[in-house]
Parts: structure tokens; C-alpha cells; sequence
């Protein structure tokens, strides 16, 4: 199998094989309200599981060889992406806390689409502050529900 004419059936692959991860991962997480029905494994797994069913889609599904109309990836992009979500979610069980993982997850992901620019390295810190704060206040204060 040539890896560069079948880069998108590696990819599926390689997208099945972290969704799977994900969904190993999500049986780990413990339940904390007792007044919820489906728990929070619920969700996630709904997720994972359309993740692995799409990329199993994808990969036998033809791959159109229209060079004109070819849309370029930047799969480098996408498996730093992916591989800093992995770090994210490991960083979240192991008791890094939320607000701590999520700001350092979204600075580093808004520098990874701005092609690592500094320049407004403080505007990327105070979005990623406002967003991490913004949703543990609203799960937390609001919805009094517990975070990681």
C-alpha cells in the first residue's frame, strides 16, 4: 500500500485507532451526580462511537482522483491536533484539574491554527482564560455540577 496515493485510508485508520482510544478512556471516568440517568460516560461514548463508525465509513468509501477540484490537507496539523487532545484528556484523569488543562489545551490549539505567531500571545492567553473560566462558572456556580 503507497502511503502517499493512500493517505486518506491511513488516516481513517489512524482516526478509528484514537477513537477507539477515547472510548477506552471514557469507561475510566467515575460517576459523580447520583441524580443523573445516563451519567456522564454517556455522551462521550455517543461520540466515540460515531468517530469510529465514520472513519470506518470513510475508509471504504471511493476516493475521488479529481486533481482540479482536490482540497490540500495539512495532515501534520491534524495529528498535532489530535495528539494534543490525547495529552488534554490524559491530563484531565490524572487530576490536573480542569481549569488548569483546559486554558493551557486552548492556548496551545489556537497557536497551532495561527502557525505558533506570538505576536498577540496575550490575546491568546486572555481568550483561553476567559473560555476555561467561562465554562467552569457555568458547570460549576450555575448548573452546580462538578468538574474535573
Amino acid at each position: 500500500m503507497d502511503i502517499i496515493k493512500n493517505k486518506h485510508k491511513v488516516m481513517d485508520i489512524f482516526t478509528f485507532l484514537i477513537g477507539f482510544f477515547l472510548y477506552v478512556e471514557n469507561t475510566k471516568l467515575t460517576h459523580y451526580a447520583q441524580f443523573d440517568i445516563l451519567g456522564p460516560k454517556y455522551f462521550p461514548m455517543i461520540i466515540t462511537i460515531g468517530i469510529m463508525v465514520l472513519s470506518v465509513i470513510s475508509f471504504f468509501t471511493p476516493s475521488k482522483q479529481n486533481k482540479k477540484n482536490e482540497i490540500s490537507y495539512n495532515y501534520f496539523k491534524i495529528i498535532q491536533f489530535l495528539f494534543i487532545t490525547i495529552i488534554y484528556v490524559l491530563a484531565l484523569t490524572y487530576d490536573l484539574g480542569f481549569f488548569i488543562s483546559s486554558t493551557i489545551y486552548l492556548l496551545i490549539i489556537v497557536l497551532l491554527f495561527e502557525n505558533y505567531k506570538l505576536n498577540n500571545f496575550f490575546r491568546y492567553l486572555v481568550f483561553s482564560l476567559a473560555i476555561s473560566y467561562s465554562i467552569y462558572y457555568f458547570f460549576v456556580k450555575i448548573m452546580q455540577y462538578p468538574l474535573p
